[in-house]
């Protein structure tokens, strides 16, 4: 059963760059929408210097993360799945806390382990 996110809606954004694989900075933009209790609900996520495959993908990626979510997956299963993947584009970001990245995906599975996993479950 879907669980549906209010009107007015709480969230978080993260802003990062990453390098492309021609070496040139691209920066991504990262929502992430919560419910009342502070799950996440939904994520949108937005690259400038992105090509259109890219941002498509991302896109949709992002989309069917934001459905998994509404209808109940944990987000330590999706995390697990984001964190370690590999591809461009990748390497050192503009974020003291994740200062290398083996993705775009990596990133965004790190930073919502910080965010929504509470520590003990995390470890």
């Amino acid at each position: 059963m879907r669980r549906r996110l209010p009107p007015d809606r709480a969230g978080l954004a993260k802003t990062f760059r990453v390098p492309r694989a021609d070496g040139e900075p691209m920066t991504v933009y990262v929502v992430v929408n919560t419910y009342e209790d502070g799950a996440p609900g939904e994520m949108f996520v937005y690259g400038e210097r992105m090509g259109e495959l890219e941002h498509g993908l991302l896109d949709q990626w992002a989309t069917m993360a934001s459905i998994a979510l509404q209808h109940g997956a944990p987000i330590t299963t999706l995390v697990d799945k984001m964190v370690g993947q590999r591809f461009n584009p990748a390497g050192i970001t503009t974020d003291p806390q994740y200062r290398t990245v083996s993705s775009v995906v990596d990133y965004i599975g790190r930073w919502l382990r910080d965010s929504f996993v509470p520590q003990e479950v995390a470890a």
